[in-house]
């Protein structure tokens, strides 16, 4: 068997700080996104227009999702970006992400404290989870190329973050075209369909991710070392 090159053990060390991040951040950024987006569908399916008795569900959402989910994804992101490498593009897009959600987290904090208006955190806010979203493709399109994250998961990052972009174009052009139209609805509603799935899916993710990155792994570097002369991590890793 080969010996493990001097720097292997740093590099093993390494990865298993980055797969610890992600299980205990991702596990928490995942469980408090989808208690955030259950606050959500409450407000909006029980509690407008009248909101009532439900009008607590409108400010645990903000901090449920804006600062507790946001924070924790953020040390999730920067592992991410780091252990699956792909260049460029993977850091810069990981750059922009993390800057993203800190403003989020900021703004909502602003926004629960009466600070700022809910118009200006969601002049925040929108951009942010597309460009939180857009980082979910770039990150899943690198860690399948390169086998570092498991197949299924680096696919379903993809289309999160795709239909997440898709979807707010096809909002932003809906809003372009004459209001009440039946072109708006259908343009705006087509948004709707392929972006609100793709966000509540991306806190889904986080958890599959955060319970089987390590195993994922680990199986790869145990396939390493019986096929020595073949890449560390194939695109056919399991």
């Amino acid at each position: 068997m080969t010996e493990p090159s001097p720097t292997e053990p740093s590099l093993l060390e390494r990865r298993d700080v980055q797969i610890g991040v992600v299980e205990r951040w991702g596990l928490l950024a995942g469980v408090t996104g989808i208690a955030a987006n259950l606050l959500l569908i409450a407000l909006y399916a029980l509690g407008l227009p009248d909101i009532g008795d439900y009008d607590w569900t409108g400010p645990a959402n903000d901090v449920m999702g804006g600062i507790v989910s946001t924070s924790a994804t953020i040390p999730v992101a920067l592992a991410l970006g780091e252990l699956v490498g792909g260049g460029l593009l993977v850091r810069w897009a990981t750059r922009l992400a993390v800057a993203a959600m800190a403003a989020l987290v900021v703004s909502t904090v602003l926004l629960v404290t009466d600070a700022v208006s809910f118009e200006i955190q969601v002049f925040v806010a929108a951009p942010a989870v597309i460009l939180m979203l857009g980082w979910t493709a770039v990150v899943g399109r690198a860690g399948e190329a390169n086998g570092l994250l498991p197949p299924r998961l680096a696919r379903a990052a993809v289309v999160i973050g795709v239909a997440a972009c898709v979807g707010t174009v096809l909002v932003g052009a809906g809003l372009l075209l004459p209001p009440e139209s039946a072109s708006q609805y259908a343009v705006a509603g087509a948004g709707l369909l392929a972006g609100v799935p793709a966000f509540l899916a991306f806190p889904v993710w986080l958890i599959l991710l955060a319970n089987r990155l390590r195993a994922h792994l680990t199986h790869a570097h145990a396939q390493a070392w019986a096929h020595p002369h073949q890449p560390m991590l194939s695109r056919r890793a399991r």
